[in-house]
């Protein structure tokens, strides 16, 4: 590979990572900030494309029980995945990926509430 070329990919890949970086830290700041019984959490659902619930099977009775929900946000460029378990919150693109913490649990606990119709 050329100089200019590795140095082309190099910049692009710069790029890649600070916009995964960014995005990351804009999803945790509107989050951290979001009120758990407010009109804007019904509006930030509204926008989730996808809802994974992750259970666990238990052999001493019937059905599985849920642990918790992942929450797609963004899908492609960037990925974007928020567990509401651990409040990791995952931003991929290509090979790049970056993980925040949403520290506003009673929000991550509503969500879970609002899933399961409670």
């Amino acid at each position: 590979m050329s100089k200019r070329l590795q140095d082309d990919v190099d910049a692009v890949k710069l790029r890649i990572e600070d916009e995964v970086r960014e995005r990351a830290l804009s999803w945790k700041e509107e989050l951290d900030n979001m009120n758990p019984n407010g009109e804007e959490l019904h509006e930030f659902l509204e926008r989730v494309l996808d809802v994974k619930k992750i259970t666990v099977g238990n052999p001493f009775s019937q059905g599985d029980e849920v642990v918790h929900y992942e929450l797609l946000l963004s899908y492609g460029g960037p990925t974007t995945w928020l567990s509401t378990e651990s409040g990791k919150l995952t931003v991929h693109w290509g090979g790049e990926e970056y993980n925040v913490t949403i520290s506003n649990r009673e929000l991550l606990d509503r969500i879970e509430s609002i899933i399961e119709g409670r």
